[in-house]
């Protein structure tokens, strides 16, 4: 079955007050009236009337997109943090939304550290296959596949089955080879720490431009 358009127009609340307590209704065992508390308790006035329409208008499969929806490639992620009580003490609610207001994941902290963010994105990440990836940078699977097998050979990709596979942009690079004819018998090896925590290794004749774009996919990933 087809999934319904969804529009907002008309609506006195903003979309993301309505699909918050449309999830809330349909996902969780809450009654009407339970849902218009937890609104209240976020400073949003909605009497359980307005819940119940809203239900009805938007529809359980609409419920059920706003909570299992996958991530896309085509995509924008945005970033949401809302601060929450948990037993008298703060806590931090993360939010991963797309750009039509669905919830992708979410995660609770009791520390707000750039790790959290970073726990979040590593889960939406690990959500994507090796086609997704393939879309995203318009290259086909077995390009990929030919990549790292050729990195792992190089020794510049651990042979571990949990390995992150991130295509780089080289379209700049044709007639270039990464590592020239006239180097070293025994190359010296780089080893670069990200600020993530990843390290890349690369030979120390390797191209600037082409260490440029790795440092950026690896980054934006």
């Amino acid at each position: 079955m087809n999934s319904p358009t969804v529009s907002y127009r008309n609506h006195r609340f903003p979309p993301q007050i309505i699909a918050g307590a449309v999830w809330l209704y349909f996902r969780l065992p809450l009654s009407l009236r339970m849902v218009e508390e937890m609104l209240l308790e976020r400073g949003r006035v909605v009497s359980h009337e307005t819940i119940r329409r809203w239900g009805r208008k938007f529809g359980t499969a609409y419920a059920r997109q706003l909570c299992r929806k996958r991530p896309s490639r085509k995509d924008i992620w945005h970033l949401d943090e809302v601060v929450i009580s948990i037993g008298g003490r703060k806590h931090w609610l993360l939010r991963a939304v797309d750009q039509d207001g669905y919830v992708l994941d979410e995660i609770v902290q009791a520390r707000r550290d750039t790790q959290a963010a970073r726990r979040l994105l590593v889960r939406l990440l690990k959500k994507q296959t090796v086609t997704d990836v393939a879309h995203r940078h318009d290259v086909s699977r077995q390009q990929i596949y030919a990549w790292r097998h050729e990195l792992k050979k190089k020794g510049l990709l651990p042979s571990t089955a949990d390995t992150v596979f991130l295509p780089v942009d080289t379209s700049a690079m044709h007639g270039a080879p990464l590592v020239r004819e006239e180097v070293a018998p025994v190359p010296a090896m780089i080893e670069l720490r990200l600020n993530d925590g990843r390290s890349l290794r690369f030979d120390s004749g390797v191209d600037a431009a082409v260490l440029t774009r790795l440092i950026r996919a690896v980054e934006a990933a």
